[in-house]
């Protein structure tokens, strides 16, 4: 197998054959066009939003928290401000889908989301 950094780490086993002068299906045509055609494959698959069940627990304990704290007296609602506050951090943020106005680390629906005290940026150091 060829040590070409063009095949290290992807699952191109076939074109990595044709890349390598050691290999029998060696062709030397082929080297340019792989290469450039490996630079154009992403480095990094895109960012989804977590399945439909992990959506569900995540409404789920949202849910929890809201009728907890509604049970216990505390404020549930937060200010327009703070509202917009929070939707403009989330709009900055590389994890946001401006098209579905969603967080694709949570699935949440920003618009809602930022309305509960009880919620929460789910990144591990929380934006908001």
């Amino acid at each position: 197998m060829a040590t070409d950094a063009y095949c290290r780490g992807q699952n191109v086993y076939r074109f990595c054959e044709l890349i390598d002068p050691a290999n029998p299906s060696y062709d030397p045509r082929y080297r340019d066009t792989i290469k450039r055609e490996s630079k154009a494959w992403p480095k990094k698959a895109p960012e989804s939003y977590p399945n439909i069940f992990k959506q569900a627990a995540n409404l789920a304990e949202a849910a929890g928290r809201l009728v907890s704290a509604w049970w216990q007296g505390k404020p549930i609602g937060r200010s327009a401000d703070e509202i917009a506050r929070i939707l403009m951090i989330c709009a900055g943020c590389e994890h946001y889908d401006h098209a579905q106005n969603r967080c694709k680390k949570c699935g949440c629906f920003s618009k809602f989301k930022s309305r509960l005290q009880t919620e929460h940026c789910p990144l591990p150091e929380p934006k908001w």
